[in-house]
């Protein structure tokens, strides 16, 4: 009897190791997820490749609207960078007017406190320096207006840079989004049908 006892324990030990620990169980839980998981991502890398290979043979402004248009109806989030560059756009060509404005107020202003410590004399025995005080008067205008002429130029040539410098950052960004007709950063200035394209998806987002 002890005998057979001993055989039955022997064996049920035997049956209890063969079972997987907690952790061999997670492990091979997670190697099948990950197995299974990796069809999934060679699927989804070789659609983006085939859609990329399909942006890559869009030329035309009409091929391109197509393109944009069903993106938008399938897939309106890859499309969302457009509106904040819209916003980052409009923002800051509203700050560039501001501080022009600024900068001719305070030509404005320092041409008027220049006039108030003018001195004036309304003697007539003075008529003379009157007469002097006057052209003093109008050669000052003249150097206030090419005062303001001269700041306004070069602000305004420092604008176009910045400006260039936006671009470049929105057609590299395009490019980014693989859409069509951006697909190659570029210096150059936008087609008509890439300006037509751009101002066609900021239209997408007006509010």
């Amino acid at each position: 009897m002890d005998e057979t006892v001993a055989k039955l324990l022997k064996e049920l030990e035997g049956s209890s190791n063969s079972f997987p620990t907690t952790k061999e169980a997670l492990n091979d839980r997670n190697l099948s997820q990950t197995v299974s998981s990796e069809p999934d991502s060679s699927f989804n890398n070789q659609k983006a490749a085939q859609e990329l290979a399909f942006v890559e043979n869009i030329h035309s402004y009409p091929a391109a609207l197509r393109y944009v248009f069903s993106l938008q109806a399938k897939n309106p989030e890859r499309l969302r960078k457009v509106k904040k560059l819209k916003t980052m756009q409009e923002r800051q060509e509203r700050d560039w007017f501001m501080e022009r404005q600024r900068l001719i107020h305070h030509y404005q202003s320092k041409n008027k406190i220049k006039n108030l410590l003018t001195p004036l004399s309304t003697s007539r025995s003075h008529a003379s320096s009157v007469d002097l005080h006057s052209a003093t008067d109008a050669n000052s205008l003249s150097e206030h207006d090419r005062e303001l002429q001269e700041a306004l130029l070069e602000f305004d040539e420092k604008i176009v840079l910045l400006t260039e410098r936006m671009y470049s950052d929105q057609r590299k960004t395009l490019s980014e989004m693989h859409i069509p007709l951006f697909l190659i950063p570029s210096s150059e200035p936008l087609t008509e049908e890439q300006s037509k394209l751009k101002q066609l998806l900021q239209d997408l987002f007006n509010e």
